[in-house]
């Protein structure tokens, strides 16, 4: 039979009022445990385990009270009932103990409310398993899994009210959600409770049950139980209440003072929990990253540190919990506009009175300073080692106490020693230079500093040049440099010899040669003894350029300076001072006629011919004599002298050897001086053309003019080139501005006498060998005869023999080509007397033959002239030339010279040179002698 049961309301009620009281006791007494420890805290849980618990047991036997089974007896076994009452009492202790050591997060809430859920179903089973009655009882599944649900849900839920953030409204919450719990878990359990009654109500079998008097007892007495607890709570509370206000008081002057110290403090500090995220930081904290205090706290610490400090962290961070301190840990932060700072960061870990962890304590100090300096100092020390290295030193210090030298690592791979006594490193210097070194040493000492150069040889015997700077610094210190300047010393040896020597024979050049012929000099005159100078010019330079090409007169020079240093002394110097000059400076005692027999050996070993690529080259050279102290004293002055005797022998005809003498200076000073007056003549345009005109012997009529260069002198009065000033045409410079002067001068007369219809004929004018020197003379003449609208018909140019045998002669010819291509007519003047081949008249472009005066003079009475003159005559028609005769001052000369068939004649026979002015009345080309 089945039976169904009935409550009492007041029971009932009863039972959801304890569960409710029960549960505020306990949640309340678990909010203290969170915030206590040790002892105090096991207590708390004990008595809130215990609150909790037999709340949720005395809940279930008031409930089973309510129940009434109309004729069913009911008594219980005592040992069940026992472990009924303590079930719910252990699972609670645990629930509560796992929350007060955790956060309260999600899983374990939901935890501790599946373990609570789960002991209230075990204990309400437990305590319906410990019932005696003559009924069975089952239940439908469904009602068991609703109550377990309810009871797990409704924990968890009351759990988190509690303990997410316990206060007076959450225990207020949690105490009915935790009786509901427990009423819930009950209520549903019986309502899946099925009574059956299976025979007689069994009488008393002897086990010990409980009846129900004495189980409602043994809840009275828990109820009681809890009611005392809940008043003891509320005492507490009000306790609580009262020190909780002192102590937060307490706590917060406290923590202002803290707070107060914390920021006051210059260092950087803070507080971080146990994630690493930013508690608290102080404000030298802030002011050292550049942030505001809402920026930085409750962000991680990682949000401030660059990665590889991130990295480093988390080593760091797990020995900081083993060891529960770090002391001077290196990070780098990054400050809020940016910068990278290098900081020393150490921390300790609080914990709790249970050893857990709190939060970790710590604070920072900026070493971006101090590591900027050290790696500047480092980068320094670093740059001086490489420089050191590469510029081949080393440092070194030493100490006059010991004598003993410190050197820096480098010295043993410069030197091939370290470190040691000052002796080692003395023992190796160049035995010259050991004065040097040791005065170096003893000028330190002196005045506290000195530099000094010397040289060292290696183990391996290779010497170097070394230079040493040291200073003084203490009594018994001296600190200094050793550097290799061996390579400048090669450099500066080099330099030196390029200076002072010539790059194509390597002989002295003259820079050097002037330093030793002043040095020779001021020997010769502290000991008594003499010095001879000879300056020696190649005749025929030129022309082994020309005709061979400068490689042949490279080769050359560089034989002749060979020549030269075998023929001189040990002591002598022998210098290239020119392009194909050469000195030598003779100092062994020697007298002049012994200097002078030295030069005609010299002459006479240049003359000896000298073979390149295949072909024979003879050179000769033309050499000055001078000789201190017969000559002068000084070296300018002696290099005056063996100048002046150089000059002499090429104008004496070169290869030869003349000695200086007082005469030759004279000479020499005079025709500088004339050189100097004609500059100034040129300068004044005194330097005027003459005309002489050239007469038809067979009309007797002029036929043109020849233009002669007169200086009209302002004391001396008319000059002529023969007589006074012709040596100065040998000067380029003083020829070119003569025959500039005169052609401008002819050119503009010419033009006068065109301008009044005059018929001029032709026009010559003298070039000499000089002129031929400057560039483009064809182009030069041409432009002064274009300037002056001059037909190229009415002008000739006439250049005597030596001027086509010069060294220039390639040059002439090219210039006579143009002349003649641009209508000018060329002729030859003083014809017979130089040396020219036949040949040269037809190799240049000669058109006009002029006979010299020497052959006219005597041509009546010397038949040997007649001849001569006969056959220039005769040569001239045969090559279609027009023949002149010069010098003609006679009737019978111009008789016999037209009897020889010569066209025209020039002489004083006709007229005598005229200035432009009175060349006019000559014009137009009248008869001026009657025909012969």
């Amino acid at each position: 039979m089945t039976h169904v049961g009935t409550y009492n309301p007041v029971l009932v009620a009863l039972s959801l009022l304890i569960a409710t009281l029960a549960s505020y006791t306990a949640l309340d007494l678990a909010g203290r445990i969170r915030a206590s420890g040790g002892r105090v805290k096991r207590a708390w849980l004990a008595t809130a385990a215990v609150a909790m618990g037999g709340g949720m047991w005395a809940m279930h036997f008031i409930a089973m009270l309510a129940l009434t089974l109309p004729d069913v007896k009911v008594t219980y076994e005592i040992g069940p009932t026992i472990l009924s009452f303590l079930l719910p009492i252990v699972v609670t202790g645990l629930s509560i103990h796992l929350l007060s050591r955790t956060d309260a997060g999600p899983v374990p809430l939901v935890l501790s409310g599946i373990l609570m859920g789960l002991g209230m179903a075990a204990m309400h089973y437990t305590g319906m398993a410990a019932m005696e009655m003559g009924v069975d009882i089952s239940y439908e599944r469904f009602w068991v899994a609703v109550s377990i649900l309810i009871a797990v849900g409704a924990s968890t839920t009351a759990l988190w009210l509690a303990f997410r953030n316990v206060g007076f409204v959450q225990k207020l919450l949690a105490a009915p959600v935790m009786g509901v719990a427990s009423a819930g878990l009950h209520y549903s359990a019986m309502q899946g409770a099925i009574f059956t009654t299976q025979g007689p109500v069994r009488p008393d079998d002897g086990h010990i049950s409980l009846s129900p008097m004495v189980l409602a007892l043994a809840v009275s007495v828990t109820t009681l139980l809890i009611l005392f607890l809940a008043l003891i709570s509320a005492m507490f509370d009000r306790r609580f209440a009262q020190l909780a206000k002192r102590e937060a008081m307490t706590l917060r002057e406290s923590e202002e003072r803290f707070r107060n110290l914390y920021n006051k403090t210059p260092l950087p500090l803070h507080s971080l929990n146990s994630q690493g995220v930013i508690e608290y930081v102080s404000d030298a904290w802030l002011e050292l990253l550049g942030y505001r205090r809402a920026e930085v706290e409750g962000r991680p610490i990682t949000d401030f540190m660059t990665a590889d400090a991130i990295k480093k962290r988390e080593t760091v961070w797990s020995n900081l919990f083993r060891t529960g301190e770090a002391k001077d840990i290196e990070y780098r932060l990054v400050t809020k506009d940016g910068r990278i700072l290098d900081v020393l960061m150490s921390g300790r870990v609080q914990r709790d009175e249970d050893g857990q962890f709190s939060h970790v304590f710590g604070g920072v100090i900026d070493v971006t300073a101090r590591n900027q300096a050290s790696e500047a100092l480092r980068a320094s020390e670093e740059r001086l080692r490489l420089a050191l290295h590469a510029g081949r030193m080393f440092a070194w210090e030493h100490d006059l106490a010991t004598d003993f030298i410190t050197r820096s690592q480098h010295s043993m791979d410069l030197l091939g020693i370290g470190s040691g006594p000052l002796s080692d490193f003395l023992e190796r210097v160049h035995p010259e230079d050991q004065p040097l070194r040791q005065r170096f040493l003893h000028q330190i000492y002196q005045k506290g500093s000195e530099t000094a150069e010397f040289r060292y040889i290696l183990p391996d015997g290779k010497v170097l040049w070394l230079g040493s700077r040291a200073e003084k610094a203490s009594p018994t210190r001296v600190v200094g440099v050793t550097f290799d300047i061996t390579d400048r010393k090669m450099a500066e040896e080099e330099v030196w010899r390029v200076a002072n020597h010539d790059v194509l024979t390597s002989l002295p050049n003259r820079a050097l040669f002037q330093e030793r012929l002043a040095q020779a000099l001021a020997d010769a005159q502290q000991s008594g003894t003499s010095v001879s100078l000879l300056l020696i010019d190649l005749d025929d330079f030129k022309d082994v350029n020309d005709t061979l090409g400068h490689d042949a007169g490279d080769a050359l020079l560089r034989e002749m300076a060979l020549r030269l240093a075998v023929l001189a002394g040990e002591h002598d110097t022998v210098a290239r001072i020119g392009g194909d000059e050469f000195a030598v400076v003779l100092v062994q005692p020697r007298t002049l006629e012994g200097a002078t027999a030295f030069a005609e050996t010299v002459t006479a070993r240049l003359r000896q011919p000298f073979a390149y690529a295949g072909r024979t080259v003879i050179s000769r050279a033309s050499v000055g004599v001078a000789r201190y102290p017969d000559h002068d004293r000084t070296p300018v002055e002696l290099m005056k002298d063996a100048d002046i005797a150089l000059y002499q022998a090429k104008a004496d005809g070169r290869n030869r050897v003349v000695t200086y003498s007082p005469s030759l200076r004279t000479m020499i000073e005079q025709r500088v001086s004339l050189g100097k007056e004609l500059r100034q003549a040129i300068l004044l345009g005194q330097i005027v053309p003459f005309y002489q005109p050239k007469v038809c012997l067979a009309s007797g009529r002029v036929i043109g003019l020849e233009a002669l260069a007169r200086w009209q002198h302002p004391s001396r009065g008319l000059l002529t080139p023969g007589g006074y000033f012709g040596a100065s045409f040998d000067d380029p410079e003083i020829a070119a501005d003569i025959g500039e002067q005169l052609m401008s001068a002819v050119a503009a007369d010419m033009r006068q006498w065109l301008d009044k219809g005059l018929r001029v004929g032709r026009v010559a004018v003298n070039l000499s060998s000089a002129e031929f020197g400057q560039p483009r003379l064809a182009d030069r003449i041409s432009d002064v005869l274009d300037r002056h609208r001059i037909p190229p018909e009415n002008f000739e140019v006439e250049v005597t023999e030596t001027v086509l045998l010069g060294r220039s002669s390639d040059v002439v010819a090219a210039t006579l080509r143009q002349l003649h291509e641009r209508g000018i007519l060329v002729a030859l003047d003083d014809f017979g007397t130089g040396y020219a081949s036949l040949t040269h008249l037809k190799q240049f472009p000669v058109g006009h033959v002029k006979i010299d005066r020497s052959f006219i003079v005597n041509l009546e009475q010397d038949a040997g002239d007649e001849a001569i003159v006969a056959a220039i005559i005769a040569l001239g028609r045969n090559l279609g030339m027009r023949i002149t005769a010069e010098g003609v001052e006679t009737e019978g000369q111009a008789k016999r010279l037209l009897a020889l068939g010569c066209d025209n004649a020039q002489g004083f026979l006709f007229a005598e040179p005229v200035p432009g002015y009175r060349a006019a009345e000559l014009l137009p080309l009248r008869e001026i002698h009657p025909a012969l």
